[in-house]
């Protein structure tokens, strides 16, 4: 029965319906009641976003186990039918993803993860068994990261040995957030905007057609590609201002929850200001007490884990004399080690006999020169540029667009986008750390503001080119199964879950603390001491004598 539930769509409608019942909370105050219903994709990426409070303020008291997937289901379907009245087109919709999830399955299949079997399937099954582990930044710093996608794939974990779905749920967020931005296409009144949704679109269904390539970086990816799309939808679109606006802060927000590396899109909130008749007044209260709610829990759920608000921010973290389970006294250790592997020093360090130290790698910006010059940083800047300018030329091969000189208004935006874009690479400079988002968007903006497309858009022509593209990538995605069936011996989806067999280290790094957890006794476990108080477990780091 498992197999037959994960070899259909079974499992990614429940899961949309799940989302799309906690979205309508937001899409109550949000759209119009008629509009609802034309919206169905968009209030799905929104209750992806609202799960995420939901499971974090739970796992405070609770474990996020089957029985919270089978009460906030059925609070979910409650929801649903409160509001059918405003859903005429919910039988068709989930007809249409049927048909869909049907076409894209060569996508969801996954052999091996790489750092998921680290610490992303490790914090899934910990959320699963216990409620919150104050001090588990000691076994993994990794699991106490700001990282809040695991927190939503922990609710459907549930069908097939649970943690054989730990995709499930991003590839159902792929699918919808591709959905999304098809329905902005159909929804926009500029031609320019049109296209660059469909290039947009067509370049995120071939650069993630591997989910597993991103692990849980794509996620805040692609809301940080909403985000960014939104803003330029604001700025050069006739639509809905104040409705953008409060899709803008929400998207932003729960990128940043995600990652934290997408706070680097706030220059362009420059553009908001400008909103004459008063940004606050626009602003929808009901989406800023989400956001504060949404805030706080993170930010405790930071604290809970490592002693941290902002895990890896060292200056939101207190010291062991303040808490017992601070991750303080490691935390610069980290910070150094994140900071550069992210700029390539590992490749630096094999290329060069005298080397600079961590320390001064990072100083003053050493790192720059060798890095935009790595191919670590030149390969996925030259394909993600190809790609686009490719897109671009077909477009331009239908569409015959001429050179419109830039106004001011275009190179606000231009410039706000190019500071988001130099953001990044000077904090962030890793292109699944957001690059791919930044990079991507500062290109597509540049081209459909310099060329004027004024032959009218033809979504036809679009839904072609969507189906060759989704050929070209199941036909890459098949070929990939094919070598990963070879070398691993198996036809079995979700081979890496067995990964205590797979990759025993890593399992051995939780064996010890799974030990004692499951004896609901106090223990020392390697070289951490782990009590229970009050019903939640304490995580200690025992210093070497």
């Amino acid at each position: 029965m498992d197999k037959i539930i994960f070899f259909t769509p079974i499992t990614e409608v429940i899961i949309a319906t799940y989302v799309l019942g906690f979205g309508l909370l937001i899409a109550s105050f949000l759209y119009n009641k008629e509009d609802i219903k034309n919206h169905l994709n968009e209030i799905c990426v929104l209750g992806f976003c609202l799960t995420l409070p939901i499971v974090q303020i739970t796992n405070f008291f609770f474990p996020i186990n089957n029985y919270f997937f089978y009460i906030t289901y059925l609070i979910a379907i409650g929801i649903i039918y409160f509001h059918r009245n405003k859903l005429s087109s919910l039988n068709k919709w989930i007809f249409k993803l049927i048909i869909i999830f049907i076409i894209f399955l060569p996508f969801k299949y996954v052999i091996k993860g790489n750092e998921d079997l680290y610490y992303h399937l490790p914090k899934v099954e910990f959320l699963n068994q216990f409620k919150i582990i104050f001090g588990i930044a000691h076994i993994n710093s990794s699991l106490s990261f700001t990282n809040g996608w695991a927190h939503v794939s922990s609710v459907f974990n549930f069908f097939n040995g649970g943690d054989k779905n730990l995709y499930l749920s991003s590839y159902v967020f792929y699918i919808l957030v591709i959905l999304t931005i098809y329905d902005y296409i159909k929804n926009s009144s500029s031609n320019n905007i049109k296209i660059f949704f469909s290039i947009l679109i067509l370049f995120i269904i071939i650069k993630f057609n591997r989910l597993q390539e991103f692990g849980n970086d794509y996620q805040s990816m692609l809301l940080i590609s909403l985000t960014l799309s939104l803003f330029l939808k604001y700025f050069f679109d006739k639509d809905e201002k104040k409705q953008i606006i409060n899709k803008i802060i929400f998207f932003s927000l729960f990128a940043g929850m995600f990652r934290i590396y997408a706070i680097v899109v706030i220059p362009l909130f420059i553009i908001l200001l400008r909103e004459k008749s008063g940004l606050f007044t626009i602003i929808n209260k009901k989406i800023i007490a989400i956001i504060v709610v949404t805030f706080i829990s993170t930010s405790l759920t930071s604290f809970a884990n490592s002693g941290c608000f902002f895990m890896p921010i060292e200056k939101t973290c207190l010291d062991k004399s303040k808490i017992s389970w601070s991750y303080h006294d490691s935390i610069k250790g980290l910070n150094l080690i994140l900071k550069s592997f992210n700029t390539s020093y590992g490749d630096y360090k094999k290329e060069h006999k005298n080397t600079l130290s961590r320390e001064d790698w990072i100083k003053n910006f050493n790192w720059l020169k060798y890095h935009i010059s790595s191919e670590r940083f030149l390969k996925p800047l030259a394909k993600t540029s190809i790609i686009i300018l490719l897109i671009f030329v077909i477009f331009a091969f239908k569409y015959r667009p001429k050179i419109e000189k830039l106004n001011s208004k275009k190179i606000l935006f231009l410039s706000l986008s190019f500071l988001s874009l130099l953001l990044w690479l000077l904090i962030t400079p890793l292109f699944r750390a957001g690059g791919f988002s930044y990079v991507s968007f500062f290109l597509i903006s540049l081209l459909v503001l310099i060329f004027n497309f004024k032959k009218n858009f033809e979504t036809k022509n679009l839904r072609f080119l969507l189906l060759v593209f989704f050929i070209l990538v199941s036909l890459i995605n098949v070929n990939r199964l094919n070598k990963e069936v070879k070398k691993y011996h198996t036809t079995n989806p979700f081979f890496f879950t067995k990964w205590h067999t797979l990759n025993p280290a890593y399992h051995a790094q939780y064996a010890d603390l799974l030990r004692v957890l499951n004896s609901n006794n106090n223990g020392v476990a390697s070289t951490w001491e782990i009590i229970k108080k009050d019903g939640y477990w304490f995580i200690l780091i025992i210093k070497e004598q």
